[in-house]
């Protein structure tokens, strides 16, 4: 991780400031700030290769404005870039080329482009800014994908994406930060040519994606007791041979893959939260309580209830 600006050391009452003063220069080659009225917050980055960037701008702002930067020498290096961002919290509104956005929506934008992004109160803003080539897209492709994301029926599985990398980020190696910006490019390149205008593309993105697509609905619907091979199958409209082909290379059935997903999700709240039993059992989609036991102690040598306690334990 790269933390490429943070002023959480500076004293209280120099913080706007600091952050004021240092946040241009902090920003990626293709924004610059245009102004900032009682600014302060934080923006980390991190490398995901191939010239592909994550930043995480997290500001406390009566307004705060950013815009494309101008034909500066950082600029004109940087060739021909697209960014996706999403705003989980706050109130930041977008202007630029075929888009007015604001909300938790994802926002396509062309950099090469003029543009502005405006952000008052508490705001939280993660954007995947890379190189068009890098996702394999032309501008042309780009451009005619801005102010159209609302409408991809990838929109919500990238725009999780991208807030849980960010939230994750913190904790990854070099090496896993290169494959998931790899990751992130392919995503990207779909949403893209899930708006396209051409038929094959439409048709292209569904099916490159559809394995990210059933592994996002199962870990949305883990808690379900009725999640099943077959209810998977049905929601994305293929057939229950296809599906075990699809989850082939998870070394597990669709089945297991679930129960497995189950469990490391109830064991993750047993060592957070160490609430009762029966209702992690209940929360993460168990028949009930005796069943999550006997699977828990298989999986892992011990009871919840054992585990709550060990994981309780201070050190």
């Amino acid at each position: 991780m790269a933390v490429q600006l943070d002023i959480s050391s500076f004293p209280v009452a120099d913080r706007v400031r600091a952050f004021e003063a240092r946040l241009d220069a902090a920003l990626p080659p293709s924004a610059q700030l245009d102004a900032a009225h009682e600014a302060q917050g934080s923006l980390s980055g991190w490398d995901l290769g191939s010239e592909a960037v994550l930043a995480d701008m997290r500001v406390t702002a009566r307004y705060l404005q950013l815009s494309r930067r101008k034909r500066s020498p950082r600029f004109m290096s940087s060739g021909e870039r697209l960014s996706v961002s999403v705003n989980p919290v706050g109130d930041c509104r977008t202007n630029g080329r075929g888009v007015q956005a604001s909300g938790r929506r994802l926002r396509l934008l062309d950099l090469t482009s003029d543009f502005s992004i405006c952000y008052r109160g508490s705001c939280r803003s993660v954007a995947f800014d890379s190189d068009n080539a890098y996702p394999g897209l032309s501008v042309d492709a780009v451009r005619a994908a801005v102010g159209r994301t609302d409408a991809s029926p990838l929109h919500d599985l990238v725009y999780r994406h991208i807030i849980s990398l960010a939230d994750l980020a913190r904790g990854l190696t070099a090496d896993t930060l290169l494959t998931t910006g790899a990751a992130t490019a392919d995503l990207v390149r779909a949403l893209v040519q899930s708006v396209s205008s051409r038929d094959a593309d439409r048709k292209g993105a569904l099916a490159e994606t559809l394995p990210n697509r059933i592994d996002d609905y199962i870990r949305r619907h883990l808690g379900d007791a009725d999640l099943s091979p077959a209810r998977i199958a049905e929601a994305h409209h293929v057939s229950l041979r296809y599906l075990y082909v699809l989850l082939a290379e998870k070394a597990e059935t669709p089945a297991e893959w679930i129960m497995s997903q189950r469990l490391n999700a109830a064991r993750i709240d047993l060592a957070q939260d160490s609430p009762a039993v029966g209702v992690v059992a209940q929360r993460w989609g168990f028949k009930d309580q005796s069943h999550f036991t006997r699977r828990f102690k298989a999986a892992y040598g011990m009871t919840p209830g054992e585990f709550a306690r060990t994981a309780s334990k201070p050190y």
